[in-house]
């Protein structure tokens, strides 16, 4: 006996949020330190710490939200 199961995603009632489906980021090498965080006393161009380039970045991609520290 064979069973077939067909999935019709276009006609749901019901929308997932794009906030489920977020991207995270971990203590991975110099992801974090120096890679998004620098501090606000750094020479690199920064926001409260944050490096801009990297939440420019990170705005041209539409991430919904970024889970820091991971998870």
């Amino acid at each position: 006996m064979v069973n077939n199961l067909v999935i019709q995603a276009d006609l749901g009632e019901h929308r997932i949020s794009r906030h489920i489906y977020g991207h995270f980021a971990e203590h991975l090498g110099r992801c974090i330190y120096d890679g998004i965080w620098v501090g606000e006393g750094s020479s690199i161009p920064n926001t409260r710490g944050i490096r801009r380039d990297v939440v420019e970045a990170l705005r041209r991609i539409q991430i919904p939200n970024l889970r820091w520290p991971g998870g």
